[in-house]
């Protein structure tokens, strides 16, 4: 084997090794998701029921104050 050969190779085999951290990355995102969207659902939520309330609060929900 020569010496291009040889660098060849390793560029070859470090490419892969990219590609599998790449790959890793990837599926760590994936298992995220479904934890990042209960989080962001429930502080959605969570901010909605704060607004109603503050709507309650303000006698918004039975018309008062408004025209």
């Amino acid at each position: 084997m020569t010496g291009v050969d040889d660098h060849l190779l390793e560029a070859e085999r470090e490419h892969r090794r990219e590609l599998g951290r790449e790959a890793m990355a990837v599926i760590e995102l994936r298992v995220q998701i479904p934890y990042v969207v209960r989080d962001a659902t429930a502080q959605f939520l969570e901010e909605a029921d704060d607004l109603e309330h503050a709507r309650e609060l303000a006698g918004l929900e039975f018309g008062v104050g408004t025209d």
